[in-house]
């Protein structure tokens, strides 16, 4: 076996454009974060939350003081979301707390409008947003 042989050229079929950093000088895609915190009251049950965008990446969504539904407006704006104890919820049910006492964000991965709705009127609600969207470099 002669060592004085030209070097054989390889490619590696497996390794995908997106795997490979990217050159130096090219940008990267960019987001930008929005965060918001709106309040539900009895006057006001029923709140735009995220409006339809598509640059939205994903939010997360977190009922502070009360359980809230979130979907459609004519979803969250269904009379039973706000009977006692909510026992068929129209939309996404989110409640405030689990039993450890823990907020647990609900996460939103796509470009609708969301709403959130009360499921309680004797007090208001306040509901937190979290939403990331793709930014122009």
């Amino acid at each position: 076996m002669s060592t004085d042989a030209p070097p054989i050229r390889v490619h590696v079929a497996s390794v995908s454009d997106e795997a490979r950093p990217a050159p130096s000088g090219r940008s990267q895609e960019r987001y930008r974060a929005v965060y918001t915190t709106v309040q539900l009251t009895a006057s006001d049950p029923v709140q735009d939350i995220l409006p339809e965008d598509p640059d939205r990446v994903e939010a997360y969504v977190i009922a502070l003081d009360n359980d809230i539904v979130i979907g459609t407006r004519n979803q969250v704006s269904a009379e039973q979301n706000t009977a006692a104890g909510v026992p068929y919820p129209i939309g996404a049910f989110i409640p405030a707390k689990t039993t450890g006492g823990s907020l647990i964000p609900f996460p939103v991965k796509d470009c609708n409008a969301v709403y959130a709705g009360v499921t309680t009127t004797a007090s208001n609600s306040r509901v937190s947003v979290a939403a990331y969207y793709r930014s122009p470099a």
